[in-house]
């Protein structure tokens, strides 16, 4: 019910770290691969992993690797023989993998040409062994288990995507959550049927954040959703603690109070009606936020009607007061919490959430936005509720 005494909207701050991880590989290609075309498919892989997730290069069944950009270069590890049936072979290439400490960890991944004879040998490697292959070739002797075989379709972004296990979109929020300062602009709110979220997406660096925010299950986490390139979805939950409500004064620039002739022009504005200016005595209509007689007197643009925004260049707010005084502020960051609102910076025109009691969410308002003038928008609501 609206007004429940029971209803509490806390301010909280919650801290995400992004957990460490994400696949390192080291790529093992088969000495035929360039017989049949793999060896292009090979070449893609390594470039989209990049030396950040590709450890290093082998040739199948030998046992000297190279660095990702020495081997793409051209310096390509010792190769085996290129026959008609090259004997294709883990084990030379595993043990020395297991053997150089820089590796440790990595996952193995072959781009294979041919059945891999000594592959049910490793079957319970340390690493499961992946194999990257175009349709239609056979990689598993008879007998073999069935390895984790990748179906790129030959697409060397698709392959890389599928190897590696690293966040393409992190989503954080919780049912009743409204954020209204957070430190990483790579974060942009979205608003769904569910409430507001904060979304993260692959391409942007770093992803770790602190956000201050409203929320009525202040017992509840909030909780990051973590979408990784291979598909899985791990949930995170994040540390929080009570945060003391920021006076609007400290997310803003306080530029002054409406004198009593300006507090009269800004209600019958609001209004939509006309009103008189006090600067020049003079009836305005309602949209009108310089005065018209100075720009009838030789002013380009006349003087604002509100003499106190006269300074202002980006979202300003005029805040009555339950005592009859309106505050005027100008927003100093996208978003500015005003009691149980949050004016989010968006315009022209600018947005305001307002909770609502009665359904327990974040809903947009039909406030009035009183006016646009480029570069100013200037925004009238009451500090209560």
């Amino acid at each position: 019910m609206p007004n429940d005494p029971a209803l509490r909207i806390e301010d909280r701050s919650g801290t995400f770290r992004l957990p460490a991880g994400g696949s390192r590989v080291v790529v093992i290609v088969d000495s035929a691969a360039e017989a049949i075309g793999l060896h292009e498919l090979a070449m893609g892989v390594v470039t989209e992993l990049g030396a950040r997730h590709c450890a290093a290069v082998y040739d199948l069944g030998t046992q000297k690797g190279a660095s990702p950009d020495a081997w793409l270069g051209g310096a390509r590890a010792v190769r085996g023989a290129k026959t008609d049936d090259p004997l294709r072979v883990l084990g030379p290439t595993l043990d020395a993998i297991s053997r150089d400490a820089r590796l440790h960890g990595c996952e193995p991944v072959v781009v294979a040409a041919g059945p891999i004879w000594d592959l049910a040998d490793y079957a319970a490697y340390d690493r499961p062994v992946r194999i990257i292959t175009l349709p239609g070739i056979g990689v598993l002797p008879p007998g073999c288990p069935d390895a984790f075989t990748i179906d790129c379709s030959g697409e060397p972004e698709k392959a890389a995507r599928s190897l590696l296990h690293v966040p393409i979109e992190i989503m954080i929020g919780q049912p009743g959550f409204m954020p209204y300062q957070w430190d990483n602009p790579e974060y942009a709110l979205e608003m769904g049927r569910d409430g507001a979220v904060l979304v993260w997406r692959c391409g942007a660096e770093p992803a770790d954040i602190t956000v201050d925010y409203l929320s009525d299950r202040a017992d509840d986490p909030l909780t990051a959703h973590i979408i990784h390139s291979d598909g899985s979805v791990k949930t995170v939950a994040l540390s929080s603690e009570p945060l003391q409500p920021p006076p609007l004064d400290g997310q803003s620039t306080v530029l002054g109070h409406l004198s009593e002739r300006e507090f009269s022009a800004l209600r019958e504005a609001r209004s939509g009606r006309p009103f008189i200016c006090p600067r020049c005595g003079h009836e305005h209509p309602a949209g009108c936020l310089r005065c018209q007689r100075d720009m009838r007197t030789g002013s380009a643009e006349g003087s604002p009607v509100f003499e106190c925004i006269s300074r202002a260049s980006g979202l300003v707010l005029f805040v009555e007061h339950r005592e009859q005084s309106v505050r005027v502020f100008e927003a100093a960051s996208r978003m500015t919490r005003v009691e149980r609102r949050c004016v989010v910076d968006a315009g022209p025109p600018a947005v305001c959430y307002r909770y609502d009691e009665t359904a327990r969410r974040w809903t947009r308002e039909p406030f009035i936005q009183y006016h646009h003038v480029p570069p100013v928008t200037f925004l009238a609501m009451s500090e209560g509720g």
